[in-house]
């Protein structure tokens, strides 16, 4: 399963992270030759609870200015994101490709791509990370999207709490700092 690919700069390389539960990794496709390689992949033990090599459900992709891709997990794992520092590795010389985990972002089900992102999994609140220094996402702030005179309960799933649904979220909104 794909979903929410990156392009680079030159728009030749396609990224696309897989969204499987164990074993996620990110595959770039060259546009030109038509070949695609497996960056890197998890080593599948989260099936038994240990998620230090493993990813799950990646999902939103985004190429940075700085020519990195952050990616996160979806629907399970951890709901970690990463950035891939070396996107343009050679991997077929044997070049490894450097994943750092994100720890100055929240864990949740990430949904989206860019810096702006929803938690899929529980009340799809947008929430945005502003790094403190430009194309640096080891450092920053997040903030989530308060939406003025809101009459629900923003920690609960539609699909459970069907009393969420009418609700709506309309009129001004600000950014709070978490």
């Amino acid at each position: 399963m794909t979903d929410m690919s990156a392009f680079d700069d030159s728009g030749r390389y396609i990224f696309i992270p897989h969204e499987t539960k164990y074993g996620s990794g990110v595959t770039r496709y060259d546009s030109v030759t038509d070949k695609a390689v497996n960056l890197f992949k998890g080593d599948m033990n989260g099936a038994s609870g240990n998620w230090s090599g493993d990813f799950s459900a990646l999902d939103p992709a985004t190429w940075t200015p700085v020519n990195t891709l952050p990616v996160g997990e979806e629907w399970s794992g951890q709901g970690r994101m990463f950035e891939v520092m070396n996107p343009m590795a050679d991997v077929a010389a044997g070049e490894t490709v450097i994943v750092n985990e994100l720890n100055s972002i929240p864990n949740v089900s990430h949904e989206g791509g860019e810096l702006y992102f929803v938690d899929e999994d529980r009340s799809g609140s947008i929430y945005k990370f502003v790094p403190t220094v430009k194309g640096d996402y080891s450092k920053g702030q997040t903030f989530v999207l308060s939406v003025d005179g809101y009459a629900g309960d923003p920690s609960s799933k539609p699909e459970k709490y069907p009393n969420n649904m009418p609700k709506e979220r309309t009129g001004m909104a600000t950014w709070v700092a978490i």
